[in-house]
């Protein structure tokens, strides 16, 4: 989730860097954040097609990638229990109206039975989040086309009861699409393809962010990717967010820049970003980013300002908290404070090792994931000039040509 509006109070802070002027760097990228993008793509091949995109423009732009996966998360990360009752709100909403589409094709009458059966997915399809993905017999997305016929085609039914039918139909949709979330085939695959392209791959112990944390304080990265705004609690110095596929810029925080520009210490920032909201507690009622900002430089502290609240009358009943709302914070404190990043042992350096390709593995996994458009990847990217790397010149395969990409003009001259 990360911290809430957290950007709005530190908009002055960003810079809008582009991704040339980051040639020779290496980042660390927290990949659950873009396979929540990517799952929601028409292709059912979304998140692998994104992934691939998305190293093409690392490569062009000289910019080493770590992907960095997550583990299980911490029992303190309230944020999941939220989470799942809002999965479990939806799923209910998606019962209800696909009974009321179930019910109005009945009221219709057609010639053709339609199956609008509920089902779940089985146990092999969870999402990251330990949540079971929640499908339906049919495609809801294409049950419009498969209607068209039967239904909006027809002449002896009136535009009232078929505008009625596709606006419920449109409903179901946009709550089926919102319950949409990358399940742990989907990690399994983009790991798969990752490792046979010779891309760095660590799986964190438990949440992606301390791990981030530690590779940048240990100098392993020069940046972290992300669009969730906890890597700054958690001290990683430069954030970079506003990664997009047609976009050649991206927007970059300096940690220092942030508590220079709000005046805090660290200690203060952490604070601040647990009175804003974040994923291991609740929220004081009535006190956003800006008051947040406010109270803190003020107090100093939560618990100072829990006192100064406890003995104001009026305050008392503005600014209202859960009884374990102080536990909460001295929990949230030690997650970014203290993180459990497990028995991670960082290498001496992360390097994209295209010397373990292996053509014939990368072909059978094309043919399984339905992706042979992709088997020849020159074919891919024909917009940039292939020349052999020079340590490399006695490989001939197709993905290590395509890696050593150059610019055009510049091969020219």
């Amino acid at each position: 989730m990360g911290i809430t509006n957290l950007k709005k109070l530190i908009k002055e802070c960003s810079q809008q860097v582009s991704l040339k002027s980051c040639k020779g760097q290496t980042w660390a990228i927290d990949i659950s954040i873009y396979l929540y993008r990517w799952i929601h793509s028409t292709n059912e091949n979304g998140v692998l097609i994104g992934i691939l995109k998305q190293l093409k423009m690392f490569k062009r732009c000289g910019i080493t990638p770590i992907y960095v996966f997550d583990g299980k998360p911490p029992p303190a990360k309230i944020e999941i229990e939220k989470r799942k009752e809002r999965h479990e709100s939806a799923e209910q909403r998606l019962k209800e109206s696909i009974s009321i589409i179930s019910q109005k094709l009945e009221s219709i009458g057609t010639d053709d039975s339609i199956s609008m059966e509920y089902k779940r997915e089985d146990i092999e399809k969870i999402d990251v989040e330990g949540v079971e993905v929640v499908e339906i017999e049919i495609d809801i997305e294409e049950l419009p086309k498969m209607l068209n016929e039967m239904i909006f085609e027809r002449d002896d039914i009136e535009f009232a009861v078929k505008k009625d039918l596709m606006d419920e139909i449109e409903k179901t949709q946009r709550i089926h699409r919102q319950m949409k979330k990358p399940t742990s085939q989907h990690f399994k695959d983009c790991k798969k393809l990752l490792k046979l392209l010779g891309v760095p791959v660590i799986q964190s112990h438990g949440e992606t962010d301390p791990v981030c944390a530690q590779l940048i304080r240990n100098k392993k990265v020069d940046a972290i990717i992300s669009e969730d705004t906890d890597m700054l609690p958690y001290g990683c110095h430069t954030f970079i967010c506003g990664l997009k596929e047609r976009s050649n810029t991206v927007y970059k925080y300096k940690l220092t820049d942030v508590l220079n520009t709000l005046d805090l210490k660290m200690t203060e920032f952490i604070d601040l970003c647990i009175l804003c909201g974040c994923d291991y507690s609740s929220k004081i009622r009535n006190i956003g980013p800006t008051r947040g900002l406010c109270f803190i430089k003020e107090c100093k502290s939560i618990e100072r300002l829990l006192i100064k609240i406890e003995n104001d009358e009026k305050m008392k009943n503005k600014y209202l908290c859960n009884e374990k709302f102080l536990d909460q914070v001295f929990q949230a404190r030690k997650a970014f404070i203290e993180a459990d990043i497990g028995q991670l042992v960082l290498k001496e350096k992360y390097v994209w090792m295209l010397d373990v390709f292996d053509e014939e593995k990368w072909k059978e996994l094309c043919l399984e994931k339905n992706l042979k458009e992709y088997e020849n990847l020159d074919d891919i990217f024909g917009s940039v000039l292939l020349k052999p790397l020079p340590l490399l010149q006695l490989q001939t395969n197709t993905l290590l040509n395509y890696f050593a990409i150059t610019n055009c003009e510049e091969n020219k001259n």
